[in-house]
C-alpha cells in the first residue's frame, strides 16, 4: 500500500471507531443520568429531555476530546507519521519525522552517496525489501 491509501484506511477505520466511541460515551452518560433521575424520583418529562439532551451534547464533547488523544496516541506508538500523509499527520497534531532530501535521493548502487548507518557493510537488502522501503518513502 501506499501513503495514500494507508491514509484513507486510517481515516475510514478512525471515523467508525469515533462514531462507536461517539455512542458508547453518550449511551453511558445517559444512562448514569437516567439512573439518577431514578434515584432521586424525578417524574418530569421534561427534566428527562433536558437530561437527554445534556448527555448528548456532553457525550460528543467527551469523545471528541478523547478520541484526539487516542489518535494522536496511537499514531505515536505505531510510528505512523512516515506511512500517513503530511497533511493528515499535521491535523492529528504531531508532525511528520523530517527526512534530509539528500539522504532520501540516494539509489543502492550508490555507495559514495549513501549515508553512513550502524549497520555492517555484509548485510544486503532483497530488491523486494528496497520496493518496498522506496513505496514508503524509507531510507535503507
Amino acid at each position: 500500500m501506499d501513503k495514500k491509501t494507508f491514509t484513507v484506511l486510517y481515516i475510514i477505520i478512525s471515523t467508525l471507531a469515533d462514531i462507536l466511541l461517539s455512542l458508547g460515551i453518550v449511551l453511558a452518560l445517559t444512562f448514569i443520568s437516567g439512573l439518577t433521575l431514578t434515584l432521586f424520583h424525578v417524574q418530569s418529562a421534561n427534566a428527562a429531555m433536558i437530561v437527554i439532551l445534556v448527555s448528548f451534547i456532553v457525550g460528543v464533547i467527551l469523545s471528541f476530546i478523547i478520541f484526539t488523544k487516542l489518535s494522536n496516541l496511537i499514531i505515536r506508538k505505531f510510528n505512523l507519521e512516515n506511512k500517513l500523509l503530511p497533511r493528515w499527520v499535521r491535523r492529528a497534531g504531531t508532525e511528520p519525522v523530517r527526512q534530509n532530501e539528500a539522504e532520501v535521493s540516494y539509489t543502492v548502487q550508490d555507495e559514495r552517496s549513501a549515508p553512513q548507518t550502524n549497520m555492517p557493510s555484509s548485510v544486503t537488502f532483497s530488491e523486494q525489501e528496497i520496493e518496498e522501503a522506496k513505496k514508503w518513502g524509507d531510507d535503507i
